[in-house]
């Protein structure tokens, strides 16, 4: 039957919309109140402020241009003012405040207007309202008959149900006898039987496969490798760069977690501070006459040259060397945060002249290190790096100093690094393992070599921490305090006791 419905749901719908309907014709009544008691109090007020004030405070919601015409109300009432309140002020009877006076009238006059119309309109929601909750409550009265007729159709559907039901039992039974009464079955064709038990040979297709996928993956994984440009190791930093490797810096954050980046200060006894004191002995020993000035940088930023020179001079300055520390990046200086000391006065200073270079030395906390910080910020540093008053600054130091270092600039970023190679002994190059790329490298070294730079070698930072002795830089777990034990005792199948005990000595009173 259309039109019929079920009770139960029809019935929570009709009473879910007539509590709405009903609540939102007692609001409009409320409102239809607050809008008439408004209006009353114009037409009795007259064009009164009062009057005015409690249609934008009340019946802000209720009439919407009502703030917008208060504010311009307001804006003319202040110009009025300031036309008639001074002591040299315009009368009221003056044009232009009787224009003003007019105006604001206009003004209020307005309110009143949009107030009415808010009002008409508001009378228009109310009569929908009211006629809606009619409709609802004309509904809600046919619902028990409906439920009725809702009823007996239930109760007819019910009853065609379970016949078609009891129809489809019979139509199935009788499908199941008559297929029963010609089940006679013939076997035309018989299987036969395999001649092994695997015929599909099951083991040889997996060893197949097994070969297959080891050829696919070994193919993947040297794909990878050949895509993948970066310096991993020594052996790539040294065909990319053409320099020899004279040291190799552990990661030391994967082996000693969350460390300072001055690491030589508060972990000097592990193995990772004692690739620093390697470092330190083969430029010792690298040279027959030790260079004094160096300087050290990086094909890019964010390789670790300037942890590596703050590192190196403390290791030096530890041995007992006097070193003085430099920080030549003057573009993005960081030795001044490294060892928490003011950045001024500092390099630059002295290079325009502004400061002496013993007032821009400032005292660490190891005894024989001092350090010159970048200074203030110049708009051109490679002038500043490349004049002569840079020069006669290294000159002196090298004449107070064991050993002067020089933290620079990336070569590939800006040209600073190359302003400095005439005034130094050696240039120290960085790379970062799995991070320096092989070709960035490869254009540093040559840049530099174009410049005739001193090049005193490769240092590879942040080597993986592996067991093994490689040319991959992880043998400093192996050195570390236990270099004296391996060579003093014998370990591991060292040399004679005699000869290693001459060797240690010549080592310790070198180094």
């Amino acid at each position: 039957n259309a039109g019929t419905l079920d009770p139960k749901s029809e019935g929570g719908a009709l009473s879910s919309a007539l509590i709405a309907a009903e609540t939102d014709l007692r609001n409009l009544r409320f409102q239809d109140g607050i809008l008439q008691s408004l209006i009353v109090g114009l037409k009795s007020g007259g064009r009164s402020d009062e009057a005015v004030r409690r249609v934008v405070t009340i019946g802000r919601d209720l009439v919407p241009t009502a703030p917008e015409l208060y504010s311009k109300l307001q804006g003319l009432e202040t110009e009025r003012s300031k036309m008639t309140v001074s002591r040299f002020g315009y009368t009221r009877n003056e044009p232009g405040v009787e224009v003003l006076d007019s105006l604001i009238n206009d003004t209020k006059d307005d309110i009143r207007t949009v107030t009415e119309q808010s009002l008409g309109a508001l009378h228009n929601r109310l009569q929908a309202a009211e006629q809606r909750v009619a409709e609802l409550q004309q509904q809600q009265g046919r619902l028990p008959e409906r439920a009725n007729a809702f009823s007996r159709l239930e109760q007819r559907s019910d009853a065609v149900q379970k016949t078609f039901d009891m129809l489809a039992g019979k139509y199935y039974e009788a499908q199941i006898a008559e297929a029963m009464e010609s089940g006679k079955v013939d076997i035309v064709d018989p299987a036969s039987a395999p001649r092994s038990p695997d015929p599909i040979n099951t083991q040889r297709k997996m060893i197949l496969a097994l070969v297959v996928g080891l050829m696919l993956g070994i193919g993947a994984a040297l794909l990878l490798e050949f895509l993948d440009t970066h310096v991993r190791n020594a052996d790539d930093a040294e065909r990319a760069s053409g320099l020899k490797t004279i040291g190799a810096i552990p990661d030391l954050r994967r082996v000693h977690g969350n460390v300072g980046p001055i690491f030589m200060l508060t972990n000097e006894n592990t193995g990772a501070a004692e690739s620093f004191r390697m470092l330190r002995t083969t430029l010792h020993f690298l040279r027959a006459e030790r260079p004094k000035v160096m300087a050290v940088t990086s094909a890019a930023p964010g390789e670790g040259k300037s942890m590596i020179t703050a590192n190196l001079a403390v290791s030096m300055a530890r041995q007992g060397l006097k070193v003085l520390l430099i920080d030549g990046d003057l573009r993005r200086p960081t030795q001044h945060k490294l060892f928490g000391i003011e950045r001024h006065p500092g390099l630059t200073d002295v290079l325009v002249g502004d400061v002496a270079p013993g007032g821009a030395v400032r005292r660490t906390d190891v005894p024989t290190l001092d350090i010159m910080t970048c200074g203030t910020e110049s708009a051109n540093p490679s002038e500043l790096l490349g004049s002569k008053r840079f020069a006669q600054v290294l000159f002196s130091a090298k004449a107070v100093y064991d050993a002067v270092l020089i933290d620079t600039p990336p070569v590939l970023a800006v040209t600073d690094a190359a302003a400095v190679v005439p005034n130094v002994d050696g240039i120290l190059l960085v790379a970062r393992a799995d991070k320096t790329d092989r070709s960035a490298l490869r254009q540093t070294a040559i840049q530099l070599k174009q410049v005739k730079a001193p090049m005193l070698g490769m240092i590879l930072n942040c080597t993986p921490p592996a067991g093994s002795y490689g040319r991959g830089g992880g043998y400093y777990d192996y050195y570390g305090y236990r270099y004296s034990e391996y060579y003093m005792n014998g370990k591991n199948g060292g040399a004679p006791k005699g000869l290693r005990q001459q060797l240690w000595a010549k080592v310790t009173s070198r180094t």
